[in-house]
């Protein structure tokens, strides 16, 4: 169920029950599998970069649902770009 008519139902009270929420991830495309060579390569969880970037895409699906983000207002958006333009992040390939 679209996230939006859930919200909606919920706040007319159709809706007392909510559901379990599917991120979807596209193998194919060019972040993930980055950050799929990047783990491979040796990174964990605990390095910044990858967990930064994963952080990222979270909140970008969230975003596009129309949920809240806690990164939005952040600065790690803008931190995380400047670290790949200014190429302290190895070998991304984004």
């Amino acid at each position: 169920m679209d996230i939006r008519l859930e919200r909606f139902l919920r706040e007319q009270k159709q809706l007392t029950n909510t559901y379990a929420k599917i991120l979807e991830i596209n193998p194919e495309h060019a972040v993930i599998r980055s950050l799929a060579q990047k783990v491979e390569g040796g990174a964990t969880e605990q390095d910044a970069t990858v967990r930064d970037i994963a952080l990222l895409l979270l909140d970008q699906a969230k975003i596009l649902e129309g949920m809240n983000s806690r990164l939005v207002y952040s600065s790690l958006p803008s931190a995380l770009l400047c670290s790949v333009i200014q190429g302290r992040s190895g070998e991304w390939a984004i």
